[in-house]
């Protein structure tokens, strides 16, 4: 454990990125070199100019200069840690131009130790590297290799060295996964914008990549591995090719909410632009660009292939038109189960007691207004009724004088009269 714990790995950036930050180191060192190695390396920091004059400053370095400068350093650091550790196991990474600095200390280390029994204990990995043998942009075209690594021996990075290697890929980037047929002008405006697809941060880092270009992972422990990664070896080199799942010369259209359209057509464009590539050839043996394919890939099952394709990319626009007009509709909810019996509620001690003081008082009103009611009644009964006539039987009537006093006067009787 305490070795393991020992273990380094030089980590370099890209161009127009000297300065290695401690986000970078995490990203390389969980995603790439600690699954590739089996474990247990930290990442340091490994600074190298990563200029390229005219384009990265007018005072800057050129590219072949800044490849000189940096393999310097890279071997002067990797020479020092084998002095003060020769059996402990050293990792170098590197990316874009810092992969073809990696790949100059490989070749040198090779030679150092070509007639010696021991071999250091260094291992590299390259990620995005234009002397990848097979789709390296440099390795495809010798000519603009040497104008630009003029003084720098550079050949495609070599496979048959002691120290093993890993080199990462993706699909379309345009210095790593760069046309066998450069007459394919699909192929060649795809590839132009693939340099996009060289872009291997998180994709959190950048909005414009979201969705679009993936974090690249060759753990398959990690949610950013893709299942469909090809691993293939060559040599002392393991290659991994990440998929992409876009055209990178569409991404602009999909940038501005266009990607349903795109569907519709990009699987049939796909097929054009791969007719650009050879996949049949291993990924670690060097292929230069050629003008056409060659006769032995004139064969009845590539046109089978082809036709299989063309199929396969007609029905995949083809339902990708029938979802732009007619989206698949939703399913419905499952229905929710209802209970048998609804659940009681037990209302509170306090609730039951303002209950029954509300009943009480309703009741007490209603009381109240049925006996007002039935006094109403009685005396508009008495007040109808006739009244009656007092000493009616002994002839007599109560009458009211001047004074309003009552007295009574004699009731005359009228008798007829006799003749």
């Amino acid at each position: 454990i305490a070795l393991l714990s020992e273990q380094a790995a030089l980590v370099m950036n890209g161009t127009f990125e000297p300065v290695v930050t401690p986000t970078w180191i995490a990203q390389v060192m969980e995603n790439m070199v600690n699954p590739a190695l089996g474990g247990g390396y930290i990442g340091e920091e490994m600074t190298t100019p990563e200029e390229f004059w005219p384009v990265s400053g007018l005072f800057d370095l050129t590219f072949n200069n800044s490849i000189g400068r940096g393999a310097e350093l890279l071997d002067a650091r990797v020479q020092e840690k084998l002095q003060s550790s020769p059996q402990t196991p050293l990792a170098v990474f590197g990316y874009s131009q810092s992969a073809i600095i990696a790949a100059v200390e490989k070749r040198t280390l090779a030679t150092e130790y070509a007639s010696s029994d021991l071999v250091a204990p260094v291992s590299f990995v390259l990620m995005g590297n234009p002397y990848r043998p097979n789709g390296g942009f440099l390795s495809r075209i010798p000519l603009l290799a040497r104008v630009l690594t003029s003084s720098t021996r550079m050949t495609p990075t070599p496979t048959d060295t002691p120290f093993p290697t890993v080199d990462i890929a993706r699909q379309y980037d345009v210095w790593s996964d760069f046309p066998t047929y450069p007459l394919n002008l699909l192929a060649d405006i795809n590839s132009l914008f693939g340099a996009i697809n060289h872009w291997y941060l998180p994709e959190s880092v950048n909005p414009l990549l979201k969705g679009l270009v993936p974090t690249v992972s060759i753990d398959p422990a990690s949610p950013d591995y893709l299942p469909t990664t090809t691993v293939a070896s060559y040599g002392d080199t393991t290659y991994y090719f990440v998929p992409s799942k876009n055209l990178p010369m569409f991404y602009p259209l999909r940038w501005i909410g266009l990607g349903p359209v795109v569907d519709v057509f990009e699987p049939l464009v796909r097929v054009f632009v791969e007719l650009g590539y050879d996949r049949s050839l291993p990924a670690g043996q060097v292929v230069r660009a050629r003008l056409l394919p060659g006769l032995n890939n004139l064969t009845v099952d590539n046109a089978r292939t082809f036709v299989s394709d063309i199929r396969a990319a007609v029905a995949q626009g083809g339902q990708a038109l029938a979802d732009l007009f007619c989206p698949p509709k939703a399913p419905d909810p499952a229905p929710t189960a209802v209970p048998l019996t609804a659940p009681v509620a037990t209302a509170s001690p306090a609730s039951v007691h303002r209950s029954t003081t509300v009943a009480a008082r309703r009741a007490a009103v209603d009381v109240a207004a049925a006996a007002l009611a039935r006094e109403s009644v009685v005396a508009a009964v008495r007040s109808a009724a006739p009244r009656p006539l007092v000493g009616a039987s002994s002839g007599t009537r109560r009458d009211t004088d001047t004074s309003g006093q009552e007295f009574d006067s004699p009731r005359r009787i009228h008798q007829p009269s006799r003749h």
